[in-house]
């Protein structure tokens, strides 16, 4: 079947290279950027001078670990002689270097691997490969669990995509995100057809609430600042059910070109699927019924996409087009995508009017452009903040290295292949070494939380913040259906799906213990079995399984739920044996917004709340057992090694990553023979001195490089120790590093 392929109406064709122009006005008395010939404008003030004298070096390297994935010695010499406007502004101007040149990546990921870091060590427009990887944990697609592991080629375009967009316009990257086919396998809406006519079927949604909650809007309306939107109190959502079931309709009738076939001819079988060219739509699987999207200024009561059951495919592409325009549109975008730039890029703490000022510049960039990337890039990094944070702010400026950061900024500072290749060797076993890898997060929600702040860096929280205290210490309760009295929630052993019965033979397998949810996200809850230790209430799939503990993001979410209704008697004395919620009663799963864990028949799955019957069965009474002590945060369960990037309990990067990725680049760098013997060999020579002076002048250069002036006085002694007295200079490097990767002063970038 061949079908008609309408381009985009964007200036951007999908998948290519080509930068949408914004036609300049007169220049305004504000600081000023030719872009190409896009005009970059924001007013002056709160962004750093753009007659500011040139760098010193340590405010080289500061800019230059925030824009690039790395300080290399070269581009240090460099900014001593510019502004870091006039960095930023050489950096706007470069064209993207992408990773796709008509190559098979196969199956495996170390081809795709290696892709990524050559770009990573190499590229002069570190600036766009940065917002890139940046934009890649906001859009997140990967390998992991999927049919993707199979597409590497797919998903070499896909980051691409990133590429060409990271200093374009958002709303054009919400476009060619849209029409990816690795977005559309991994968010389940490619194929996705229209549910039949008088059908409980209903369209895919996971496509529809991802972009709304991780890709523009978020969960809560916002003020401009990124602080919450409240009413009586209480922070205001931003879509319900239906605007998810609305947009769920518009990304349906998407399938794939046919690898087996001409251009232009499709399959809705994605084996047979050409992952690196935008998916194709398929008219006739298309939902043509009525869609009421979010209010506009035009459509106060919600814009509608009018039925039409002769839709053309030009008018199936007008209504993409409606609903990403009505969707970017919604006041949350700039705030929400601002301050997540912000923080991948600067600091996990940026003040209200950091975000503030960011978010006006993606709101306008001086010309009446909405969503233009490389203003808000320049943004981020010339904000007063971004450039003088650590001495305005020393209590809350930073951020935590990422495991893959860490292990770029290593490479890119000590330039480890001096002859621009990578290592012949590729990087496998990268993703179990740092539990971290290019397109290789466990779920949508990427590798670490969002929102997480470094303990040692937490700013007051704003009104709205923190959610009203009423998730419990810990308390034992039992969990009856209100919709089947005397039926209490029953597992029935390790791995095996949870039910509702009125059984008494085994009544410890009715008891839970209510824990803060274990995926740190306030306001959650964990139900840990009282009989089995260690094993907790989460859904995999569809069901709700009783499940043996891992320490990995994706089981923690699965694990963590939002208790809806009046809970405020958890974790309270009580005198009554039975103690039921006031209203509704019901646990929202965290990791899907609107969907409860509810019970079919006896069976426990997690399902979106449709009618009567399902809110019923989706009800329970907490009947309270036992309360028992709040528990001391070391008794939660541990940061196992080797298992995950971060510790979600605790917000906090788990050492094990650093240190790992260290062993990585030890055991593949140092004691890698031949070629690689040699790039050791240039290490040692840069830090595996002897004398005094020597000793003096590596530890320096560390400090400079690796820690941005801020090695404390403890770790210069520990290094200086190490170098002095470690015979063999090879041990004196490694044993250097591995201090340095495990240390706070260089796992907190400043």
């Amino acid at each position: 079947m061949r079908l008609h392929a309408k381009q985009h109406k964007s200036q951007y064709p999908p998948f290519s290279s080509t930068l949408r122009d914004a036609q300049p006005t007169a220049s305004p008395p504000t600081n000023s950027t030719l872009f190409g010939n896009r005009l970059i404008t924001f007013a002056m003030g709160v962004f750093l001078s753009a007659n500011a004298a040139a760098m010193e070096p340590l405010e080289a390297v500061r800019l230059l670990q925030q824009g690039t994935f790395g300080p290399s010695q070269s581009d240090v010499n460099r900014l001593e002689n510019m502004t870091a406007e006039q960095w930023v502004d050489e950096q706007l101007m470069l064209p993207p270097t992408f990773q796709y040149k008509g190559q098979d990546f196969g199956r495996r990921p170390m081809g795709r691997y290696r892709s990524w870091f050559h770009s990573a060590f190499y590229s002069e427009d570190q600036l766009r490969q940065r917002m890139a990887f940046a934009l890649s944990q906001i859009f997140v697609v990967s390998q992991a669990g999927t049919k993707l592991h199979n597409h590497q080629s797919g998903l070499v375009t896909y980051y691409d995509t990133l590429i060409k967009h990271g200093l374009g316009n958002y709303r054009d990257l919400m476009y060619d995100v849209t029409m990816h086919p690795a977005m559309g396998v991994f968010l389940t809406y490619a194929p996705n057809n229209a549910a039949p006519a008088n059908s409980a079927q209903e369209a895919d949604e996971n496509y529809a609430r991802e972009l709304l909650q991780l890709m523009s809007i978020g969960l809560y309306e916002l003020n401009m600042d990124g602080t919450f939107k409240l009413e009586n109190g209480e922070r205001i959502e931003t879509y319900t059910q239906d605007h998810i079931k609305a947009f769920a309709k518009v990304f349906t009738g998407f399938c794939f070109q046919d690898i087996r076939r001409d251009s232009g001819n499709y399959t809705c079988d994605d084996r047979f699927g050409d992952y690196t060219v935008p998916l194709i739509r398929a008219l006739g699987r298309h939902d043509k019924t009525e869609k009421r999207l979010f209010p506009t200024p035009e459509h106060p009561d919600g814009q509608i996409l009018a039925a039409n059951s002769g839709m053309s495919h030009d008018e199936f592409e007008d209504e993409v087009d409606a609903a990403l325009d009505n969707i970017f549109a919604h006041p949350n975008v700039a705030p929400f995508v601002s301050e997540r730039l912000i923080k991948m890029l600067v600091t996990s703490n940026p003040s209200p009017n950091y975000i503030k000022d960011v978010a006006s510049v993606f709101n306008d960039n001086g010309q009446g452009v909405k969503g233009d990337l490389a203003a808000v890039a320049k943004a981020i990094l010339l904000h007063n903040e971004a450039r003088h944070g650590h001495i305005n702010d020393t209590t809350v400026f930073g951020k935590v290295r990422e495991p893959l950061l860490a292990l770029t900024h290593y490479y890119r500072v000590l330039d480890v292949w001096q002859d621009g290749d990578t290592p012949e060797y590729g990087f496998y076993g990268l993703a179990d070494s740092l539990f971290s890898a290019p397109m290789m997060a466990p779920s949508v929600f990427n590798f670490y939380q969002f929102n997480y702040a470094h303990p040692l860096l937490t700013r007051a929280a704003a009104p709205g913040d923190i959610d009203p205290p009423d998730i419990p210490s810990e308390e034992i309760v039992q969990l009856e259906s209100d919709n089947y009295p005397n039926h209490f929630i029953h597992h029935y052993g390790d791995g095996k799906q949870v039910r509702i019965d009125n059984s008494t033979d085994n009544i410890e397998a009715t008891k839970w213990k209510i824990v803060p949810g274990i995926a740190g996200e306030t306001g959650t809850i964990s139900l840990e079995s009282v009989d089995t230790p260690n094993h907790y209430l989460r859904h995999k799939g569809g069901g709700i399984y009783l499940d043996a503990y891992t320490n990995t993001n994706l089981y923690r979410q699965d694990a963590s739920w939002k208790a809806r209704g009046d809970v405020s008697w958890i974790g309270e004395t009580q005198t009554s044996d039975q103690l039921t919620c006031v209203n509704q009663c019901a646990l929202e799963s965290l990791n899907y917004g609107n969907e409860y864990m509810r019970h079919k028949s006896w069976v426990l799955i997690r399902t979106p709340i449709n009618s009567v019957l399902d809110q019923a069965d989706s009800t329970f009474s907490f009947h309270l057992v036992e309360p028992i002590q709040a528990p001391d945060s070391n008794t939660l369960p541990p940061a196992s090694v080797g298992e995950n990037t971060v510790s979600p309990v605790l917000g906090v990067y788990a050492e094990d990553a650093m240190l790992n990725g260290f062993n990585f680049i030890f055991h593949n760098i140092l004691k890698r023979p031949e070629a690689n013997r040699a790039h050791g060999q240039r290490i040692v020579s840069l830090i595996g001195n002897k004398t005094d002076e020597e000793v003096e002048n590596a530890i320096n250069y560390i400090d400079l490089m690796f820690t941005s002036g801020e090695m404390s006085d403890a770790m210069r002694n520990e290094i200086k120790h190490i170098m002095q007295h470690q015979s063999d200079r090879y041990r004196s490097v490694r044993d250097t590093m591995m201090m340095l990767f495990t240390s706070p002063d260089f796992m907190v970038q400043r």
